[in-house]
């Protein structure tokens, strides 16, 4: 079966500095959403001056990335925070995942959801700097999280959840607050019958093979064919 865009599909999580390769609505794209949103809340005019986040890495106050990126010169700079997840999971909420149904053209139209746990690290040389970055951390997803689920067509966003500090395992010199939530976004696709795109292959198998059999042409593509190494 062939997966198409559904026609129905809301706006999807994103962000203008998402790479291509990041599709919308996935783990990553949600994980980039909390990046920009904190950046901004810690941003000039809107967080504390002793946190006061700049897109220029050499002169911010505070590392606000994504904990994939592992090969940033700042990564070892404190305080910081990184934006993580858990292992996602996709949730039947329909029999078979049907959403529709085109008896004419045979497309399937299927919805499940998406469950993805969000793990917000705040690292300090300072415990108590940790603690307070985590609980600034946990009320700001909080305070904008109707916000966040209306503008990036999310289903639900849990209540944000404050760890205990306790020494963070990267470095046991510095200190980490976990802020942890759950996002769930729901997922579109549609299916057309593989029966006519299979047809399709067998009609241009029958039309290269010219005056040979199908299974002559075949054969010849198998011991013939050249690759060239780049």
């Amino acid at each position: 079966m062939a997966l198409t865009p559904t026609r129905s599909d809301p706006p999807k999580a994103r962000v203008p500095t998402q790479p291509t390769l990041v599709l919308e609505g996935s783990p990553l794209a949600i994980i980039g959403v909390f990046i920009v949103f904190l950046q901004e809340r810690f941003g000039k005019g809107n967080g504390p001056p002793a946190y006061l986040y700049k897109d220029n890495p050499t002169n911010t106050k505070i590392v606000i990335e994504s904990a994939f990126d592992d090969h940033r010169a700042e990564r070892g700079k404190k305080p910081a925070i990184y934006v993580d997840k858990d292992s996602t999971t996709y949730q039947q909420i329909s029999l078979g995942d049907r959403a529709d149904f085109a008896p004419k053209s045979g497309r399937d139209w299927g919805m499940c959801h998406s469950l993805v746990p969000v793990r917000i690290e705040c690292v300090s040389n300072n415990k108590g700097e940790s603690a307070t970055l985590g609980d600034l951390v946990q009320a700001s997803v909080y305070i904008a999280s109707d916000v966040i689920q209306k503008s990036f067509a999310l289903h639900n966003i849990t209540a944000p959840v404050l760890s205990r500090t306790i020494p963070y395992e990267h470095d046991q010199e510095a200190w980490n607050s976990v802020v942890t939530f759950s996002v769930t976004c729901t997922i579109r696709w549609s299916t057309v019958p593989v029966a006519p795109l299979l047809q399709e292959v067998v009609m241009k198998i029958r039309a290269g093979a010219g005056e040979d059999s199908a299974t002559s042409h075949l054969m010849n593509i198998a011991t013939h064919s050249k690759r060239t190494a780049k």
